[in-house]
């Protein structure tokens, strides 16, 4: 009961058409990550961030059935040396936070 309504939620099938139905004011409000709406933002002073939706999403990466390329202790390693030289964090604060 408290979700939104099918009928009010509607997917335009590209970002840049669902932007523009939010210039033209067809639209409320549209949900894209940060670093897109920032983009969005800086080209029209039309759209402004509103702010952020605090989501604690976990994220990962997948690799084949049985790693078959050895990529996993690969990306293990780039993210322990990300994390221990700060560039981790600075990724994350630029794009994520």
């Amino acid at each position: 009961a408290n979700k939104t309504p099918a009928s009010m939620v509607h997917d335009f099938g590209d970002l840049n058409s669902v932007i523009q139905e939010l210039v033209n004011g067809n639209v409320n409000f549209v949900l894209v990550d940060k670093p897109i709406a920032q983009n969005f933002a800086r080209s029209n002073s039309n759209l402004v961030i509103a702010g952020p939706i605090i989501t604690n999403e976990q994220y990962s990466y997948a690799v084949a059935h049985g790693d078959p390329g050895g990529f996993l202790a690969k990306i293990n390693s780039a993210l322990t040396a990300m994390k221990a030289d700060g560039t981790f964090q600075r990724i994350l604060d630029k794009w994520l936070s």
